[in-house]
């Protein structure tokens, strides 16, 4: 089993109850089932090739006319009361299909980073008052709570009943923690653009030490919203090495391979 993150409700209770509280009648038919057994569950870079004055998207590597601007940090992170923010956020040029492919899961790595870890931060209970009560409205809210459900296990700590929070498990998580890095490494100037199978990810799961810590370079949009770490490694095998937190409480890892195909 992948590592965990406590989870808990905004206000000193499980989560589990939070969504009793929303919608009693669905939830509940809905855990009998979890607790039953169930799972709810390019081309090249034509820069190279003398088009560099054409847009290239930052993560297919594709040329096209025209690009959008994608946000390396999903924009959905960022609550009403961070509108006036002096902080810029970050992005990056993309193609329509990379660009919409992201919204699905970035709402879901949302919900899931505002109930995951100890000791709920204001930002955090403003996402889960806001917008997140809001979708569980609309048509796909069933399959939102579905989604959060069914990355819940029950446990007991100190003689008492939990539920805890595998992100590690959830491939929707994973995938948009590579994709932010990605971004970080286009904005950064460190990639044209970084292709997925070069990226690996993880849950942090245990110390790093604070002298491998200091050598990285830190940066933040928002400390109460996400900050991240990295340092380019000499290494033959490794590009760099990445640590990223959000909503001051899940912390994840990431490592550039220097090629394609490298294992984590």
């Amino acid at each position: 089993m992948g590592y965990p993150c406590i989870a808990y409700c905004l206000y000193g209770f499980d989560p589990l109850i939070l969504l009793l509280l929303y919608n009693r009648t669905y939830v509940l038919s809905k855990y009998f089932i979890m607790l039953s057994g169930w799972t709810l569950l390019n081309n090249s870079w034509l820069a190279s090739e003398g088009h560099s004055d054409m847009p290239i998207c930052s993560y297919c590597g594709h040329v096209f006319d025209k690009t959008q601007r994608e946000h390396v940090f999903p924009s959905n992170l960022y609550p009403p009361s961070k509108s006036d923010s002096k902080v810029q956020r970050l992005t990056i040029p993309a193609c329509g299909e990379c660009n919409n492919s992201w919204s699905d899961d970035e709402a879901h790595f949302r919900n899931v980073m505002v109930v995951s870890g100890d000791n709920p931060n204001p930002i955090r209970q403003e996402l889960w008052e806001g917008p997140i009560r809001r979708s569980f409205d609309q048509p796909d809210g069933a399959r939102r709570i579905d989604d959060l459900i069914g990355i819940m296990r029950p446990v007991h700590i100190d003689g008492a009943g939990r539920h805890m929070i595998y992100p590690s498990e959830d491939a929707r998580i994973l995938r948009v923690i590579r994709k932010i890095i990605r971004g970080l490494a286009h904005y950064h100037g460190l990639f044209p653009f970084l292709p997925d199978d070069r990226v690996w990810v993880d849950v942090q799961r245990y110390e790093i030490p604070q002298q491998f810590i200091s050598e990285m370079t830190y940066y933040h949009r928002e400390p109460d919203v996400a900050d991240y770490w990295y340092g380019i490694l000499d290494d033959a095998e490794v590009h760099s090495a990445w640590l990223l937190k959000f909503l001051e409480a899940p912390a994840f890892v990431g490592i550039v391979h220097a090629d394609s195909g490298g294992e984590g």
